[in-house]
């Protein structure tokens, strides 16, 4: 029995393309696993062919301080997700709410017989308070798990079996990536065509982005084809849960960073903001450093930013990867998983390591054989 835990209802829809492209008894061997009754609902109104597992109804819950003098060690385990999860850190979600919405799950995951025959689970990134219990229950019975993150590359996704980003088992064994079969140069660079023409879109999730009107007016400046050797900083969506999970400073303290470098070096510093960014706060903070520190913002594509520059700084953004492939120098001032890549590494990541062949945010359907390689990746 193959789980697909689902926590979102973006990661439903793309879990359903992956599930209704296989023929119906091979359905019959999937579960799908649901913590919030709005996506259970969905899920059995777009799946008819597979078991489908709600997280409801009553159950009464130790306290923390309770649990803790039964179960140290558990509650250790326990304690250190709660407050490793976004909605801890971010949305500053109180300790006892998430204390009883990671308990419940736990212990409503333990007492279902239909998920007896697990022998793998399929999840998200792993950073969410109830995607975590998930992790730990599969733990605690020895199924096989895998982790699914956008890799934020056309027709690819980050699939890894302990967790996403910094908190991945290739983030803890990057030389994995040397025992994999060799990429010949001409294809990457093949590859690359491909892509460049792909970056040329606007991203999908910054279409539609409220503050769209006030990034362009804070990033007024021009400096492509006028300027070349400065220090780019790609800012991170201030709420981007990689930047508080594997990263010490945020967006402000990374400007202040490599306004000093930029100073010490006598070079420009380029900042283009992430054009997803939904706070309007950071966006005028943002405002306020540029007329502090007299560096320039921009709107200009982000391949070609890379590509004058002569160095990126990043906290952890998939644009310090971007410019590795183009043989650029990057300081990562957070914890990335491929921060200490070598140009093989690379790659092997790009083609071998992550799994092609599928867009998770498309909504055409997947081909069967594509479907059945990503369940077994």
């Amino acid at each position: 029995m193959i789980g697909f835990y689902m926590e979102t209802i973006e990661n439903a829809q793309f879990y359903s393309r992956v599930i209704n492209a296989l023929p119906a008894d091979e359905q019959q061997a999937i579960v799908a696993i649901s913590p919030w009754e709005p996506i259970s609902e969905w899920l059995s109104e777009n799946l008819s062919d597979i078991t489908l597992c709600r997280i409801a109804g009553e159950m009464n819950l130790p306290t923390p301080d309770a649990f803790q003098q039964q179960k140290p060690t558990l509650f250790s385990r326990i304690d250190s997700d709660i407050r490793g999860s976004r909605e801890f850190l971010i949305q500053k979600l109180e300790y006892q709410r998430c204390w009883n919405i990671y308990l419940y799950i736990l212990l409503q995951l333990m007492n279902k017989p239909e998920l007896n025959g697990l022998r793998k689970m399929i999840l998200c990134s792993g950073n969410g308070l109830a995607e975590q219990p998930a992790a730990l229950f599969c733990q605690q019975r020895n199924i096989t798990t895998r982790f699914v993150e956008l890799s934020n590359f056309p027709n690819k996704v980050f699939v890894d079996q302990a967790g996403s980003n910094a908190r991945s088992a290739l983030a803890l064994n990057p030389k994995c990536l040397d025992a994999l079969p060799d990429v010949p140069e001409d294809f990457h660079t093949q590859w690359m065509i491909g892509y460049e023409a792909e970056k040329r879109q606007p991203p999908l999730q910054a279409r539609n982005n409220p503050c769209e009107k006030l990034i362009a007016e804070i990033s007024q400046d021009r400096v492509l084809g006028r300027q070349r050797g400065f220090i780019f900083l790609p800012l991170q969506v201030s709420y981007d849960t990689q930047l508080w999970l594997n990263a010490d400073l945020r967006n402000e303290e990374a400007v202040r960073h490599a306004s000093r470098l930029a100073r010490q070096e006598k070079r420009d510093l380029v900042v283009k903001i992430h054009p997803a960014e939904t706070e309007p706060s950071e966006l005028v903070n943002i405002a306020k450093l540029q007329q502090r520190y007299k560096f320039k913002v921009t709107q200009e594509n982000t391949l070609d930013l890379i590509k004058a520059s002569s160095r990126v700084v990043t906290i952890n953004s998939t644009v310090g990867l971007e410019a590795k492939l183009y043989h650029k120098p990057v300081e990562v001032l957070g914890r990335a998983f491929y921060q200490n890549f070598s140009h093989e590494q690379l790659k092997k990541y790009l083609h071998r390591y992550l799994f092609t062949g599928v867009e998770v945010r498309a909504s055409a359907p997947i081909p069967a054989d594509i479907a059945r390689a990503f369940i077994r990746h």
